[in-house]
């Protein structure tokens, strides 16, 4: 599973970045197979903020499973591409959490990745 991951607000920022489910660590790509369930995402898209908070950030996920090229029609089915765009919200903060460990991982293979390169 391939995830694309923006996210916007708080103080401003834009964070973005892809990541392949299978170059986690085990724990997390757990984690993350579970959680990130079209029920629970489309859940997650119908999850409201509070009309009082002030700088909630804003979530897009885009999922996608690849298969090889021997593929059946029937996984064929499943490569296509699940996008969803939600905000944090309480409702759905086990997800977010999760984002976050996720952007967590993203930033730091670029900043490994920016280090290499700059060597």
């Amino acid at each position: 599973m391939k995830i694309h991951l923006t996210i916007t607000g708080g103080m401003g920022l834009t964070l973005t970045g892809s990541l392949d489910v299978a170059d986690l660590p085990d724990e997390l790509a757990e984690k993350a197979e579970s959680l990130l369930t079209p029920e629970r995402l489309t859940a997650a898209t119908l999850a409201q903020s509070s009309p009082y908070a002030v700088g909630m950030r804003e979530f897009e996920v885009t999922i996608s499973s690849e298969h090889d090229g021997t593929c059946k029609e029937e996984q064929r089915e499943e490569n296509e591409v699940q996008h969803y765009r939600f905000v944090e919200a309480d409702e759905n903060i086990e997800i977010v959490d999760l984002l976050d460990e996720l952007m967590r991982e993203i930033v730091t293979y670029k900043q490994k990745m920016g280090k290499a390169q700059r060597e």
